[in-house]
């Protein structure tokens, strides 16, 4: 089922809406794309910078310092997602497919707690790619475990987009395959231990 959320009067042929809008419109929405490829660009970067790196380097003070401003503000952003994604999520389906029965709650039901919680979400959402493309252009190769939570939750954030923005649906699907491309490589690379795996999976609820 397809849902028309963002701005659908652009979405409706008519000749009352000036040229103009469609133009900015779609300049916002090629930024907005373009930027997503950028961040995926820079994390895949860092992975195989990871890769062929000596495992020994630190990062440097000055450098830490501007990636825990980023941090500060992801935390919020992140932490909020989680709880939002345990509200969505059952027990015998997908988060995608929980997702969807969300909106369809929200939009032709008008199920008051599911418009909230959607509206949440997409707030949430928006908040959290722009700290995923903050990170991004730190040297995050020097901290492993960082980038691979960051590519294993991205997943999920491409998901919302996936469902919500159907202009881009297809791209942000693909987007998530790549991620989950990456995240397999990383899981190679730097591998959980048990108690690692059961910690992260309770503490981020994205298992």
């Amino acid at each position: 089922m397809n849902f028309n959320l963002e701005n659908p009067y652009i979405e409706n042929e008519s000749e009352e809406i000036p040229y103009s809008l469609y133009e900015i419109h779609g300049v916002i929405k090629i930024k907005e794309l373009s930027q997503q490829l950028q961040t995926f660009q820079n994390y895949k970067a860092a992975t195989v910078r990871y890769r062929f790196s000596p495992k020994n380097i630190t990062v440097p003070l000055k450098k830490d310092k501007l990636y825990n401003k980023i941090k500060r503000k992801f935390k919020v952003s992140h932490s909020e997602f989680i709880k939002i994604f345990q509200k969505i999520r059952g027990n015998t389906i997908s988060f995608e497919d929980e997702l969807k029965q969300l909106l369809e709650r929200a939009i032709f039901m008008g199920d008051k707690r599911s418009l909230t919680l959607f509206s949440n979400l997409k707030d949430v959402i928006e908040e959290l790619f722009t700290a995923l493309h903050q990170f991004s252009e730190h040297e995050m190769y020097l901290r492993p475990q960082q980038l691979k939570m960051i590519v294993k939750l991205t997943q999920n954030a491409c998901i919302v987009y996936e469902i919500t923005k159907n202009w881009a649906s297809k791209f942000y699907k693909e987007l998530r395959l790549n991620y989950l491309r990456l995240d397999k490589e990383l899981s190679l690379l730097i591998p959980d231990t048990p108690e690692k795996k059961n910690m992260k999976m309770l503490e981020e609820g994205l298992c």
